[in-house]
């Protein structure tokens, strides 16, 4: 029994451990499965992963040759390799890249490779090589997007740059945080006179003189808050040398690469306030002419009376008596008188100088001379003998060349010399401000003085300004309009304690009329009938007693309308007016200018001579195309007149 018990439970310890063996078992079967199954998921992901990656990649074994590869190539519009074949085949490189060479070397190194941009067709590809224990690893990214947007933005910049560079204003770019510059174009070099390495770097608020920083500096900061665009005026850049250039600043807010920046162009409005400076200038030229022109015009009236009084009474005392030089200084003073009323006349409102050809050599000698005899100055010419004729009121630029010569003169109270240049130039168009191209004569005054303050330069030409305690302030203005009735310019340039130049621009003249010389004066005598048209009294009196001693025969008016009927009378009785000299303007009555136009509608052979005070009238400098076949001034002397008359019967 015993035994049958042992053999049992022999047998049963078997079976447990052949049960414990096949639980085992099916344990270790169970891990397999799941490790199988686990593995084979694990491929279908590797291999979804593979298949599904957007970046290309290729397989290759120890030789380069191909194991497997995913569909990213196919997108790429490459061909599908084979298994087997090279890899070197599926490449070129715009970079001249051994991709065989270098894969193996890879392989054999263990090493990687990275190829930045290789040129594909019309692709670009970076290409990657990583090696392993069997092989290598290609992958290959396209940046054909990447780098034709980095080519857009290169041509991109390089059109901002070039857009910069051919700007005609300075531009700077700087950072809006630190306010410090970081791009510059070459106007800006040019506007300041410094290099350009040398501008970036440094603060907005240095470009601008040190009493300006702190408005530039609040000004450029609320562009920076409102992030707007606008301009900016009143401001002034300084130059390496010191001297400041106004500048407008058109400034805007934006970024540059991320970067906030402001952007401002500056533009030099030197060119532009002078400009604006000279139009004021005009407006108070102007303003008083209306004034000046009145004055002026009674003025002469007076001085006419006079000046014909005065010479009629030397011609009636002995030359040498004490009365005949008191009567010579009197017509002296008059004869003052009339160049203080020119000099007002030049402001009247619409005039116009009576020009005629000429040659300005001895005009300017004999001017010059003039105004500096006594005087310890002393001139000096350098003028060409072929200087182009040019249209001009010899008066009016007489009284140019004496007043500059006088200024000249007050600025060198202890002496010195005056160097008076002239000569040929030919402007372009443009080249110097409020002057056509063409032909013009340069004529310079140059002092040694004390110059001028800068800050007086714009004002030299003002009425009435003056830095000198003689001096009414009316001869660099009187100066000034002359030249610019006369369609030039007039400009200054001086340094204080070197000295001063003016410089005068005249047009040549393109008519090629004969020059036209100063003769002597005289009394011309004639004869004929002569009426004479003017509302001043004294001067009728005076024409009268002067025009029966040259032996004509004179009948006075006071205005156009008695003028017409005296005229008309003499013309229907068959003794007819050989020459009407008739004044231009007459108050609440007919005047010289509608009175011309009756009288030629009652005898279209009429000779008339007009005669005004009003001396820079269009109609004085224009007569014959409002029907006179004669001009005078008034103040007139004598002899003037006389001439006149001459000229008028003997050659109509």
């Amino acid at each position: 029994m015993s035994e049958e018990n042992s053999t049992m439970n022999q047998l049963k310890e078997e079976i447990t451990e052949l049960r414990l063996k096949v639980e085992e078992l099916n344990k270790k079967d169970v891990d397999r499965r799941e490790t199988e199954y686990a593995l084979r998921e694990s491929e279908e992901l590797y291999k979804a992963l593979f298949e599904n990656n957007p970046i290309e990649t290729v397989i290759v074994d120890k030789e380069g040759r191909v194991t497997g590869y995913n569909r990213a190539k196919e997108k790429l519009g490459k061909r599908l390799p084979k298994v087997g074949d090279l890899m070197y085949r599926d490449y070129a490189s715009s970079h001249k890249i051994d991709m065989y060479a270098e894969l193996i070397d890879c392989i054999v190194t263990s090493g990687s490779k990275e190829f930045l941009a290789v040129k594909y067709k019309d692709q670009f590809l970076d290409v990657r090589i990583s090696s392993y224990s069997g092989g290598a690893i290609i992958t290959t990214i396209d940046i054909t997007k990447r780098k034709k947007a980095e080519e857009a933005r290169r041509e991109s910049e390089e059109k901002y740059r070039h857009l910069i560079e051919s700007a005609n204003d300075a531009i700077f770019v700087a950072d809006a945080e630190s306010r410090v510059i970081i791009e510059v174009n070459t106007k800006a070099e040019e506007l300041l006179d410094i290099p350009v390495d040398e501008i970036i770097g440094m603060h907005q608020s240095e470009l601008h003189p040190s009493d300006q920083k702190e408005q530039c500096m609040q000004v450029f900061s609320e562009y920076d808050a409102g992030n707007k665009t606008g301009t900016i005026r009143g401001l002034s850049v300084c130059r390496k040398d010191g001297r400041q250039i106004p500048v407008e600043i058109s400034a805007s807010m934006s970024e540059l690469q991320g970067v906030a920046i402001i952007q401002g162009i500056y533009r030099d409005v030197t060119e532009r306030l002078k400009m604006e400076e000279e139009m004021n200038r005009a407006s108070k030229l102007e303003s008083i002419g209306v004034l000046a022109g009145g004055i002026a015009h009674d003025f002469n009236n007076l001085l006419t009376a006079l000046i014909g009084n005065i010479a009629m009474g030397k011609r009636l005392i002995n030359s040498g008596s004490t009365a005949y030089e008191r009567l010579a200084q009197a017509e002296k003073a008059s004869l003052r008188a009339r160049d203080l009323t020119q000099q007002l006349l030049t402001f009247s409102r619409g005039g116009a100088p009576i020009k005629q050809t000429t040659s300005i050599i001895d005009l300017l000698k004999d001017s010059s001379g003039f105004a500096l005899r006594g005087s310890k100055v002393r001139c000096e010419y350098f003028i060409s003998e072929e200087l182009w004729p040019i249209e001009v009121d010899r008066g009016q630029l007489s009284q140019v060349t004496h007043n500059l010569i006088i200024n000249a003169e007050h600025a060198m109270p202890e002496g010195g010399h005056i160097t008076i240049s002239a000569q040929n130039i030919t402007l372009g168009e443009g080249e110097i401000p409020k002057l056509k191209g063409g032909r013009y004569v340069k004529i310079s005054f140059e002092d040694h003085g004390v110059g001028i303050r800068r800050e007086d330069i714009s004002r030299v030409f003002d009425p009435y300004f003056t830095t000198k305690m003689k001096g009414s302030g009316l001869g660099l203005a009187t100066a000034y309009s002359i030249i610019s009735n006369h369609n030039g310019l007039l400009t200054v340039e001086s340094e204080l304690d070197v000295g001063t130049s003016f410089i005068v621009y005249l047009p040549a003249s393109t008519d090629g009329k004969k020059v036209e010389t100063v003769k002597v004066s005289k009394l011309f005598k004639g004869k004929g009938r002569i009426l004479v048209m003017d509302d001043d009294e004294l001067i009728r009196d005076a024409a009268s007693e002067l025009l029966d001693s040259l032996g004509y025969q004179a009948e006075c008016t006071c205005d156009g309308s008695e003028a017409l009927n005296a005229y008309r009378k003499a013309h229907e009785s068959g003794n007819p007016f050989d020459v009407v000299v008739m004044d231009l303007t007459v108050p609440g009555g007919m005047g010289g200018k509608e009175a011309i136009k009756k009288l030629i509608d009652l005898d279209p052979t009429v000779k008339a001579v007009v005669s005004s005070g009003y001396a820079n009238d269009p109609v004085m400098a224009n007569y014959r195309e409002y029907g006179f076949v004669g001009v005078v001034p008034k103040p007139y002397e004598p002899e003037e007149l006389s001439k006149a008359l001459h000229d008028v019967i003997a050659h109509n």
